[in-house]
Order: structure tokens, then sequence, then C-alpha cells
């Protein structure tokens, strides 16, 4: 599968009335997601490449696809929880293998002991159960990253989002996040994550916020310098998310902006361009 104009906004009734009935697939393909299990029906929103083996953790209900081919994890897909889980957590430096994957394809990192094993989804974001905190850790959550950077300023801004990520549960209900890595290689950690955050808007729209980080030590503080098009998720990780959307819905949805954290993008009907800073 295939991620700066501002949003245009469109009176909602306009909206309501002009869509309905372009954005009725859309909307029942989330609304049939959001009832269900999130591991029980095909993720509408995830990429699915060559090479993707597929993880369900039933334990903390996320979805992961981890890549045979780099021998890393790409993507992990979960509902948005109001709150962090608030037990201990210890991480005892034991990592679970990936289910499912026979030794040659679990991941090593061994990289001459400079490389962190870092969480691709926070585990404090995760787990409901102490319990279960131990899949949590598992090596398809696992990600490499330089310990110099993922011990930096890189961690601090995942953490900021962290928090964004459950005033959005708070402010708008329900929404799903994806998350995801690009640039891996055999023995290379990706150059970049992202973060879509998305939700059924009025059982008519998809509206999301989309964040795209790199991984380096030079960063800015400011969690708004990093909100992104899915265009340019897509464009820079040569994936395609949302391949379940009708092409037309998908073109209207992924050259949007977010205007900020708090105003989303969503699906309008109108046409624009996109425009990617890396």
């Amino acid at each position: 599968m295939q991620a700066n104009q501002l949003l245009l906004m469109v009176p909602l009734s306009m909206t309501m009335k002009y869509f309905k009935r372009s954005f009725c697939f859309t909307a029942a393909v989330f609304c049939f997601k959001a009832q269900a299990n999130i591991c029980d029906v095909e993720v509408a929103a995830a990429p699915k490449p060559d090479n993707t083996h597929y993880v369900c953790d039933q334990h903390n209900k996320a979805f992961f696809g981890y890549d045979t081919s780099i021998n890393q994890p790409t993507f992990a897909i979960y509902n948005v929880r109001p709150h962090a889980f608030d037990g201990y957590i210890k991480n005892t430096g034991t990592y679970p293998p990936v289910p499912g994957l026979d030794q040659s394809k679990q991941p090593i990192y061994a990289m001459d002991n400079v490389v962190d094993k870092a969480y691709l989804v926070a585990p404090y974001q995760l787990i409901t159960n102490e319990r279960y905190a131990s899949s949590a850790f598992a090596m398809n959550n696992i990600i490499p990253i330089d310990k110099s950077v993922w011990r930096g300023k890189l961690r601090d801004i995942l953490f900021d989002i962290d928090l964004l990520e459950r005033d959005m549960k708070s402010n708008k209900g329900s929404v799903t996040a994806l998350y995801g890595a690009i640039g891996g290689k055999v023995n290379k950690g990706p150059t970049h994550l992202y973060r879509v955050y998305y939700q059924d808007k009025y059982k008519l729209t998809l509206s999301f916020s989309a964040f795209l980080v790199p991984i380096s030590s030079e960063l800015k503080s400011n969690i708004g310098s990093y909100i992104t098009s899915i265009d340019c998720i897509e464009k820079l990780g040569k994936i395609d998310l949302f391949p379940s959307i009708p092409l037309k819905e998908q073109n209207d949805l992924e050259n949007r902006k977010a205007s900020s954290t708090v105003t989303w993008a969503r699906l309008d009907g109108m046409a624009g361009g996109t425009t990617c800073n890396f």
C-alpha cells in the first residue's frame, strides 16, 4: 500500500446533505470496524504490503503489521483510551518473540550495542491489565532506534503526542490510532515514525489528524510542527493507507492537512494539493 494547504471548511448542513450518498460507504466501513473487535475485521486503514505478517494482541486489543523482509514491525492499530495504564509497568529487558514466526524471521537488533529497543506504541497506552504487560513488550511492538536519538528529544515529542492522543479521546469520543514506521531495512532502523488518528464523524464523513516525525537528534519541541497529510506519509513510505475507501474519497481525504492539533482534516468533497516538507 502506498502520507500545506489550510483545510477549507463547508457548513456542516451542506456537507451532510450534498455528500451523504458518496460518503455512506466510507462511514459504513468504519462504523462496522468500530463496533467489532479491532482484530476481528480487516482493518480498513492499515497498509497491506507484501511480506507482512499480522499479529493480533487480543489481550491489549491491538493489531500489528510486521515486515518479514526486514524483520521489523511496520504498523500498529488500536482504539485510543482516555487514560494511560495507571499500574506499575516494569521493562524487565525480556521481549517475547513475534507470535507465529520462525526464529529466522525474528528481529535481532544487536547493531553493536548502540541501538535501543524502542517501542512503536508506548506500553502504557496499550496495557489495560498488568497480567498482559509482556504482550506490549513483544518484538512486534519493538523498533531499533539509535540510543542517543531515542533517549533525547524524540522520546519527549512522542510522549507529548501520547498526551494529546488521550485528550482526543476525551474531546472527540471514539478515536482509532494508526502508528507506523518508515524507512527500516535489515540491520537498519526506520527513518521516520507516523501517526494517523481518525474517527467516523457525524456518521457520514471521516476526519483525521496525522503526524510525521523524523528519527533525528535535531527536532523542534512543538508537536504542531509535525502535522502532515496522509499523502505525505504515503509518498515518503511508498505505502497506501485507507485502501478500502473508494479512490475518489481517498483522494479527497489524503491531500488534506489538519490545520491544528484541535481542528482535524475531513472528507469535504473539495480538491486540493499537498506540500510535503521532507
